[in-house]
């Protein structure tokens, strides 16, 4: 089953080429079948083509792929008749799409659950390093006001030495 579907730019995507293989059909039908039918497959999304070169006894040529999304290859799908053949490979590309978008919802649950692991950190980092800092400024202001008291003592004696001539 795996292999079926590609993961590209986040989009898991089934090329019209595996459809074809797997289904007993000829490439250049189901490339006639998309492109006579553009439109219909546009409404799912933009079609993705991407050009491949493959050898045939007249050298080596260019060959258009169409890169379906979900959406894209169910609708070229229903438009295939239902052989057994055809209908084998829809519960196997039905499986493998699902199969992705339970990897994708699991990675994004775990995503989630790590990022509030790392907040909780970070909010105990802050909260210690917070709690450090005002023990600083405590120690700070305890000098701070020793220190005021001696020089305060220190004016009262210079005041007390000034008034005296």
């Amino acid at each position: 089953m795996a292999g079926l579907i590609k993961v590209i730019k986040d989009i898991p995507r089934v090329s019209h080429r595996v459809i074809a293989e797997n289904t007993n059909n000829k490439e250049s039908s189901l490339d006639r079948l998309i492109s006579l039918n553009i439109t219909d497959f546009e409404e799912f999304g933009t079609l993705h083509v991407k050009f491949e070169k493959i050898k045939t006894r007249g050298g080596v040529q260019r060959a258009k792929v169409f890169l379906l999304n979900e959406e894209q290859a169910t609708l070229l799908m229903t438009y295939l008749r239902n052989s057994s053949i055809v209908k084998e490979f829809k519960k196997r590309l039905v499986k493998e799409f699902f199969s992705i978008k339970d990897k994708s919802k699991n990675s994004i649950i775990q995503l989630k659950r790590e990022n509030i692991e790392l907040k909780r950190a970070l909010n105990r980092l802050l909260i210690q390093d917070l709690s450090t800092n005002v023990e600083k400024l405590k120690e700070q202001n305890t000098l701070y006001y020793e220190n005021w008291q001696g020089v305060e003592g220190k004016l009262k004696r210079l005041k007390g030495i000034f008034d005296s001539i």
